[in-house]
């Protein structure tokens, strides 16, 4: 082969290797990423369907795949990183409850209640909630970890009003975590992992899914 041709092909080879890695990392992409048609599917009888997600920082870490999860519906999304119960039911001084229950949408999901702790089990503020929307389907994502004494207090407040109230159902957050927490929560930081968001996103959509048609 003459040098001019050995030349002519490195530099073809020079130019196909971005490429072949683009097209690598786009395969890789796929395979780890859920496919959203997949879980459009899974609530595809929710389209149209009015959502409103109050939250914490689970909720705002989640968020690209709550709207996954949830595509095609009118789905609203009200979360501050840190929020506790006490002040989870207010954005900028105006209580969200009061605000939402002037006109209810048709499914409420309330993911509030890991940061709090302390004596208090919210009792008055979770049954104040629950009965804001009283003509709504409620869905109300529990605690984790269920082993924390004060969580497992606020989490059996939340189930004890559902069980009291037809139209109020429990996201068992604590149950899906708690046997995958090495793979969903970051053991620097204690944040959600990209497993862990999907996690979250899937367990607000099937009971929604389950309990909300």
């Amino acid at each position: 082969m003459s040098p001019d041709a050995k030349k002519r092909r490195s530099q073809l080879a020079l130019l196909a290797a971005p490429i072949v890695w683009i097209g690598l990392i786009g395969t890789i992409a796929l395979l780890a990423s859920p496919d959203p048609q997949e879980l459009s599917e899974e609530v595809a009888a929710l389209v149209g369907r009015e959502i409103v997600v109050v939250g914490d920082s689970l909720v705002v870490d989640a968020e690209p795949q709550l709207r996954t999860v949830l595509a095609g519906t009118e789905l609203r999304i009200e979360a501050a990183p840190g929020r506790p119960l006490s002040r989870g039911l207010e954005i900028d001084g105006t209580i969200v409850l009061d605000e939402l229950a002037e006109a209810p949408p048709e499914i409420v999901v309330i993911a509030l209640a890991r940061n709090d702790i302390g004596d208090d089990d919210h009792s008055e503020q979770v049954a104040a909630a629950m009965d804001a929307f009283a003509d709504a389907c409620v869905v109300w994502v529990n605690g984790a970890p269920a082993a924390n004494d004060a969580m497992r207090a606020v989490n059996d407040v939340i189930e004890s009003g559902a069980i009291e109230r037809p139209n109020v159902y429990v996201a068992d957050w604590a149950a899906e975590l708690d046997p995958r927490t090495d793979t969903w929560l970051s053991p620097q930081s204690g944040a959600l992992t990209d497993d862990g968001r999907w996690g979250f996103a899937r367990t607000i959509g099937d009971a929604i899914s389950a309990d909300c048609l």
